[in-house]
């Protein structure tokens, strides 16, 4: 019985609707459909956002502005691990949490936050060193300040995420996206050059950070000490190695290119990196959002497990893969579109690497089952692992520039595609033939839908970029509806599609465990 049960009792702090998930178990699947979907419209409509102040940016400042801030962002992005320590992961995971946990952990990040900017300051003549470059000393010492800003939203946006309040957190991430896209734009036309990215990242910061407040009544008390946060701590750790370790492969490249080659080849690599990853992130990032709370709810339940997973997994293979390849494909045309003609030399390094992006989907899919199932010590020793690999081709690439580099990490990662699949799925009730079953029909979609998204310059003889952009989704749907008739296989496949999509909006029930 809680104290709201006891006539003039105060109510506990552990009452609080934030640590008490039970009611979300048996609704589980008809929150994880509808927070699917309202994830998904907020982050395209982020993206939106993004995509059009990354075009409106890239004509107002310098590939040169770009690498410049991406010299920095290397550093203090992978000071960014070490801010959430992987708490906010184990917070969702965790069967049950108190109120006095809660406190101590804001406590814990705000300090690493506050620990962090400090860092940041003092490694900011090394950085400006290091790229012989004295505007880098101003500018790292500027983003380390996000620090302090962020950590004072972290767990308040865990526990909305642990309640599985979707349309909340994709609202909050929104107006973070429009803040940070009006204030970088704002001060580029001011001509404050590089500073304006600077800017924009720090107005993400401050927007999330307070949303997050906002929209969360929960309020920390003080921390205290023996409250049983040991077992969080020690699967944070875990969880952090792995993701420095991650973040470290993921910017090594940018470190070289821009030690090597300077700031304006570093500025078409990471233009190039980044527009790659921007689509894939909308879909990834939200279904990983909503199958991770999920599948730690089932993680007792083998059989509903699995079969959420693979739902999953389908919906991220046959909304990615397509559409990478065909990316990959029109890589001239979509970098002349959106960012001009000056980043031509970004196009073929996007192209590797939209090429090494198809199967990326399903590999960090596998990390959504190695966080539900607390298994953050055999992410760790992956990382350990897979990292001198990554950043060895990287310096095989490195003398042949970004292009070079891009080429590596193409290499690298298709080699540790189905290890890192494998190392997933042991001990899970997940095996590497449901995985096969559920890629490889739109692996192959994929490659026809860019067979025929390249005929259209080769055979048609279409050269403009807007025209070749504008007809190649009347191709991919003419070609999608042909193979569709022609494959009883695909077809199968797109109906259950179907009937997810009949799910999220609404038209038709779901099953509480799925």
């Amino acid at each position: 019985m809680t104290t709201d049960a006891i006539p003039g009792a105060k109510p506990s702090p552990d009452d609080h609707p934030a640590f008490n998930t039970s009611h979300l178990d048996s609704g589980i699947g008809r929150r994880s459909a509808r927070g699917a979907v309202v994830t998904l419209f907020g982050r395209f409509g982020k993206f939106g956002i993004q995509l059009g102040g990354m075009a409106i940016l890239s004509r107002l400042l310098t590939p040169g502005d770009f690498g410049l801030v991406n010299m920095a962002s290397v550093v203090t992005g992978f000071m960014t691990m070490f801010g959430d320590m992987g708490l906010s992961a184990a917070v969702i995971q965790k069967a049950e949490i108190r109120h006095n946990q809660m406190s101590t952990l804001f406590w814990l990040n705000a300090a690493l936050g506050l620990a962090l900017a400090l860092v940041s300051a003092g490694a900011a003549p090394f950085v400006a060193g290091f790229y012989h470059d004295p505007r880098l000393l101003a500018i790292t010492i500027a983003a380390g300040t996000g620090f302090i800003i962020s950590g004072l939203g972290i767990q308040h946006q865990a526990l909305m995420k642990r309640q599985m309040r979707f349309p909340t957190l994709a609202a909050v991430d929104l107006c973070g996206g429009l803040a940070g896209a009006l204030a970088g734009i704002g001060c580029a036309f001011a001509g404050l050059g590089y500073w304006s990215l600077v800017v924009m990242q720090l107005a993400v910061s401050a927007t999330v950070a307070a949303g997050s407040w906002i929209c969360c009544k929960w309020r920390p008390g003080l921390p205290a000490r023996r409250t049983g946060i040991e077992s969080i701590v020690a699967f944070g750790g875990n969880l952090t190695i792995f993701n420095s370790l991650n973040y470290l492969v993921r910017n090594m490249d940018n470190v070289l290119v821009g030690r090597r080659w300077g700031a304006a080849e570093l500025g078409f690599y990471s233009r190039a990196y980044q527009l790659m990853l921007m689509p894939l992130s909308q879909i990834v990032g939200p279904v990983g959002t909503v199958a991770i709370p999920a599948l730690s709810r089932l993680q007792n339940d083998p059989l509903h497990f699995r079969d959420y997973y693979l739902k999953g997994l389908r919906v991220i293979a046959y909304a990615s893969m397509p559409m990478l390849v065909v990316m990959a494909v029109l890589s001239d045309d979509i970098i002349e579109l959106l960012l001009g003609p000056r980043w031509h030399p970004a196009s073929r390094i996007f192209r590797i690497l939209a090429m090494a992006a198809v199967f990326q989907p399903v590999v960090s899919s596998s990390g959504w089952i190695m966080t539900a199932l607390n298994r953050g010590k055999t992410m760790a020793i992956w990382g350990v692992v897979t990292t001198p690999v990554m950043i060895g081709a990287f310096f095989l690439g490195l003398p042949w520039g970004a292009f070079g580099v891009a080429c590596g990490y193409t290499l690298a990662d298709w080699s540790l595609s189905w290890p890192a699949l494998f190392v997933a799925m042991r001990q899970s009730p997940v095996n590497l033939m449901d995985i096969g079953r559920v890629v490889y029909r739109p692996f192959i979609l994929s490659l026809l839908l860019g067979a025929g998204v390249f005929s259209l310059g080769y055979f048609g003889n279409i050269h403009t970029p807007i025209l070749v952009v504008a007809l190649a989704p009347v191709v991919c749907i003419a070609i999608l509806l042909a193979a569709r008739f022609a494959w009883p296989g695909l077809r199968t496949d797109l109906d259950m599609l179907l009937s997810t999509a009949r799910v999220l909006t609404g038209k038709q029930g779901v099953p509480s465990a799925a």
